[in-house]
């Protein structure tokens, strides 16, 4: 995906779809890592 971004010849939509994509992931990340902590918290309590 970020090498997708970094291609000059890439048309915009194309830019635009890989650049949303980077989103979705990057907040499915923050979610799934404060699932973690949550649980984590819980093993250790």
């Amino acid at each position: 995906m970020t090498a997708q971004l970094n291609d000059s010849n890439l048309p915009f939509e194309e830019l635009q779809k890989s650049s949303n994509r980077i989103g979705e992931i990057a907040s499915l990340l923050d979610e799934k890592e404060m699932r973690w902590l949550e649980l984590s918290e819980l093993i250790e309590g």
